[in-house]
């Protein structure tokens, strides 16, 4: 009977209801598992079958969301690396590719330069994406003055296609912190230079935060000493044999107060502050915020205006603009395009298609036409180039 009852609960094991492919490990005298899987096999371990190597694997070999799995799936970690692993090859033949195929587009634009067949009225350029020499009436006015153009055709295919995105992604401009002047310091409530912050303050946006050189170094020499009396204190409680009650240095006025005068949040943490000290910075902080909603400097004028004065987007920028410097920069940018668009029509008029007027482009800071030797490489392809005498000032 007894040895009937342990051949039951044997067979009873080895039928576990589960999900599939989970099952209970049967160990052989040969412990074939423990000789594919790597792995020293105890009996009666739970096992899942891998989906990708489709062996038997315990529990030690996949991650916690993969064992975890209610209904199969299951891959142990070496395929999941090896998934990876081919992964990360592929982005990285792709990203040489396309940075090869950037480099001759580079070197096809220079050598059509060289050729002199660049530009005029007979001018060529190469597609990036069908790789053929198309001339401007297969570009529209945009992509043809661009390096990684695409013609018509290609963006006819691409948009009928449902990919909305091109290939070669430009990267945005970012704001344009180097040409603001002074930021106010949160420390010493002045407003100083780029020079007196670190790049990181210099690029934080709340006023609040920010804090300038001199302030920050006075900020880690206070932590210094913070750290400093709180450990003294702590060996003064363990040293002594006199019951001492907990208590906790305040950031702001350095006073040891009792817990009682912290909150919960302001007592976990190292430099914490009590509750009036609190209730004084965020009352100081809140007139701060008033004060920098009240008026903002305008990035042109360099006037302060209130907050009725700009556009929703353009009060929390870096480099904002108010709704009139915004109009008239709407309007420069429509004469620009214009005097544009006179100056090609009138280059372009004679009988025979050709002209001998030296072809140039406006300036759009000084407003003065000039030839391609006035200009950087990158600003002569821009609609609203600056040439290099307006980049300097």
């Amino acid at each position: 009977r007894y040895l009937a009852t342990m051949d039951q609960h044997h067979h009873d094991d080895t039928d576990v209801v589960g999900p599939p492919s989970s099952k209970k490990l049967k160990i052989t005298d040969d412990d074939s598992f423990a000789a594919t899987a790597g792995v020293a096999a105890t009996e009666d371990e739970e096992v899942h079958k891998c989906e990708t190597c489709r062996n038997d694997q315990p529990r030690s070999t996949y991650t916690k969301r993969q064992w975890n799995k209610t209904y199969g799936g299951w891959k142990c970690n070496p395929c999941l690396s090896a998934e990876r692993d081919t992964i990360l090859d592929a982005k990285k033949d792709a990203a040489k590719l396309d940075k090869k195929l950037r480099h001759e587009q580079k070197l096809t634009d220079q050598a059509a330069k060289t050729n002199e067949t660049y530009d005029g009225p007979n001018a060529v350029r190469q597609c990036f994406i069908c790789q053929q020499n198309r001339p401007l009436g297969n570009y529209s006015g945009k992509q043809w003055k661009q390096l990684y153009r695409e013609c018509k055709d290609c963006v006819l295919a691409r948009e009928s296609s449902g990919d909305r995105k091109k290939r070669p992604v430009e990267r945005k401009a970012l704001p344009d912190y180097e040409q603001i002047s002074e930021r106010p310091c949160s420390g010493c409530k002045e407003n100083k230079g780029r020079d007196n912050f670190s790049p990181k303050q210099w690029k934080n946006r709340v006023e609040c935060e920010r804090m300038c050189k001199i302030c920050g170094d006075e900020e880690e020499v206070a932590r210094a000493e913070h750290r400093a009396a709180e450990d003294q204190q702590k060996r003064l409680r363990e040293e002594s044999t006199d019951i001492i009650p907990m208590t906790k240095r305040c950031f702001a006025c350095h006073n040891f107060n009792s817990l009682e005068k912290f909150s919960g949040s302001q007592r976990k943490k190292l430099f914490g502050m009590c509750t009036e000290c609190v209730v004084v910075i965020q009352e100081e902080r809140r007139r701060d915020t008033d004060r920098a909603n009240a008026a903002r400097v305008c990035f042109i004028c360099k006037d302060e205006k209130g907050k009725d004065d700009y556009a929703i987007e353009q009060w929390k920028r870096a480099d904002r603009r108010c709704r009139i410097c915004a109009v008239n920069r709407v309007k420069d940018r429509d004469q620009h395009r214009l005097e544009e668009k006179q100056a090609k029509d009138t280059l372009n008029c004679d009988k025979a298609g050709r002209s001998s007027l030296p072809i140039t482009s406006r300036c759009f800071k000084c407003k003065q036409f000039k030839e391609k030797d006035g200009f950087s490489g990158r600003q002569w392809t821009k609609t609203y180039a600056t040439c290099q005498e307006c980049s300097v000032k």
